[in-house]
């Protein structure tokens, strides 16, 4: 596992092998779209099938709305200042939520990986001033997930 950075990973290219990287179209609160385009590097899809998350509102629900459509959730683990980060393995990518080095009262969202950003969206790649919580996508029914052949042969054999 990686140490817990506000800036990007020196390797962030390397690590975001897979991430289709999109640049936020809007810059700026509220209007700014870090988040829409964070989900479309994380999920590979295209921005302008994202919705633009408002943060005047309840943007956290209206994000699970928006991604519980998709058979998918959030789950959201917060970084508390003085105590130890939470480890997050280095395979697995999520978003990180913190301060905006641009403006210090505005949040920003960027992708990661393993706990270190590899991926701002803002045309700056500035990063964070300071981290908030790391946000996992995840299926909305785990079980639901097919298994592989081998495993379903497995179970038949028993």
């Amino acid at each position: 596992m990686r140490p817990i950075t506000a800036r990007p990973h020196p390797d962030a290219d390397a690590d975001a092998v897979g991430l289709l990287k999109q640049t936020q179209e809007h810059q700026g609160y509220p209007y700014g779209d870090c988040v829409r385009a964070s989900y479309a590097s994380l999920l590979e899809i295209p921005i302008k099938d994202i919705p633009h998350f408002d943060p005047r509102g309840d943007q956290t629900a209206s994000e699970r709305r928006w991604l519980r459509q998709r058979g998918l959730d959030l789950v959201i683990v917060p970084i508390v200042e003085g105590q130890p980060p939470p480890e997050v393995p280095d395979d697995v990518y999520h978003l990180v939520s913190g301060w905006s080095p641009r403006h210090p009262s505005h949040g920003h969202r960027v992708v990661g990986k393993g706990g270190a950003i590899v991926w701002d969206p803002h045309p700056s790649r500035a990063g964070l001033n300071k981290l908030r919580a790391f946000y996992f996508v995840v299926p909305l029914h785990p079980e639901r997930i097919a298994k592989p052949a081998h495993a379903r042969v497995m179970k038949r054999s028993r």
